[in-house]
């Protein structure tokens, strides 16, 4: 209610808590993004987020995300993992393209395929979603209240 009451005030919503690479469409505009965490408790990749924003608008331009291979036998180093604008073909601000992106994700097996391989910072073999669990992750995404939720999940 209150980001509804001042639009265009909030310019980026970060948060982390879940240690994976996601994100919430909060409310047309407000987009939540989730940072992957540098802890590996929940078996994910260790990463963190790099984000590119306009120095005019504070508006978010891009990110990239870099992680650690928690799996290596041998030290190594924080790495490179992907682009946003470069793994979803995106160009522009990022809250519009994760706004269209939602949608994408059922209709485009290939962003499908992204998001989940980016999800958990590639360590898909402890990756809490399967083909059963999706539909709930993706409505989770674009559905703040519970009521909304439980409707997206059941016309999916």
């Amino acid at each position: 209610q209150t980001l509804a009451k001042y639009p265009g005030t909030v310019k980026m919503i970060l948060s982390g808590h879940t240690h994976f690479d996601e994100f919430r469409v909060v409310a047309p505009g407000n987009i939540l993004s989730v940072t992957p965490g540098i802890s590996s408790i929940s078996g994910n990749n260790s990463a963190f987020k790099v984000i590119t924003f306009s120095q005019d608008t504070f508006e978010q331009t891009d990110y990239s995300i870099v992680n650690y291979d928690n799996s290596s036998k041998t030290p190594g180093q924080f790495g490179s993992d992907y682009t946003f604008s470069s793994a979803y073909g995106t160009t522009g601000l990022v809250n519009p393209s994760l706004e269209q992106l939602r949608p994408a994700l059922v209709t485009d097996a290939s962003k499908q395929a992204m998001y989940l391989k980016n999800y958990y910072v590639l360590n898909n073999s402890s990756n809490p979603i399967t083909t059963i669990s999706w539909p709930t992750y993706w409505a989770g995404i674009g559905n703040m209240v519970p009521k909304d939720l439980v409707n997206a999940v059941n016309s999916y």
